[in-house]
């Protein structure tokens, strides 16, 4: 059975909520993207050992039926990164999910994670009772903030770390959240520019984003190199890459 943060806990016991085992509700998956914000710090109990480091990486959801109207996610994948430390998702005991609550902003965020470079191997993730905050609907927030979420070994122990985790809806997955996307459903893995936008996006073989077709094959392939050159100068692709991207250009049949 999925564990609850010990405010839920206390809301069940008193019958004011029934809860049913946590199982898939439906197979959406929701893709959330860690925003600039987020930060991990190590700690030893109550005292932290080190500075804040940024956290970047990503997370899925899927819905979990909890019998109530609390709604429930259980992750599929966690992946936080750090220059020194790692959180990935432990798929051999998954026991806790993330609660959401309809009628307020309020969301208790829940995972059992494996860690690298903190003070346990395997710990549990869990938000405080009172600050996390989520904004769109409950069935699919928008975004979603921690600021307080602390890991704990499994079994009891020490706090080994506190994370603030600010997260936002990402359901292309290209790394920039849907908010602030301005190239939805762009393909899996394409290299994207800040908002959102890969290549092809911007440079479409059907013609120009603006409108109309391409006047010729040349027209095409220049705005390509352009482009490239453009996502080079930010550090986005290689000069290896930029010369494949223009290559495949220029064997393509886009403009004719």
């Amino acid at each position: 059975m999925k564990k609850l943060s010990q405010l839920m806990i206390m809301a069940f016991s008193a019958g004011l909520l029934a809860f049913s085992a946590g199982r898939p509700a439906r197979a959406d998956n929701l893709h959330y993207t860690l925003l600039p914000g987020s930060t991990v710090t190590p700690y030893l109990g109550a005292m932290p050992i080190g500075p804040p480091e940024p956290l970047t990486g990503s997370f899925d959801w899927i819905r979990v039926d909890t019998g109530t109207t609390v709604i429930g996610f259980d992750a599929t994948h966690l992946d936080f990164r750090s220059n020194s430390f790692l959180i990935t998702l432990n798929t051999t005991v998954n026991d806790l999910f993330t609660a959401v609550f309809p009628d307020s902003c309020l969301t208790y965020f829940g995972e059992t994670v494996d860690l690298t470079g903190l003070g346990a191997p395997v710990g549990e993730m869990l938000s405080s009772d009172d600050n996390g905050c989520y904004s769109g609907p409950p069935e699919q927030p928008h975004s979603l903030s921690y600021p307080d979420v602390s890991i704990s070994p499994v079994g009891g122990g020490p706090f080994v770390a506190r994370l603030s985790i600010i997260a936002g809806l990402d359901s292309d997955g290209d790394g920039v959240p849907d908010d602030s996307d301005q190239c939805p459903n762009t393909a899996a893995g394409a290299v994207v520019d800040a908002q959102g936008c890969s290549i092809d996006q911007l440079v479409p073989c059907a013609g120009p984003v603006s409108g109309g077709t391409w006047k010729n094959h040349g027209q095409y392939v220049s705005a390509v190199a352009r482009t490239a050159q453009e996502f080079l100068a930010a550090g986005l692709i290689t000069e290896d890459e930029k010369e494949a991207i223009v290559e495949a250009a220029a064997q393509s049949n886009c403009g004719f």
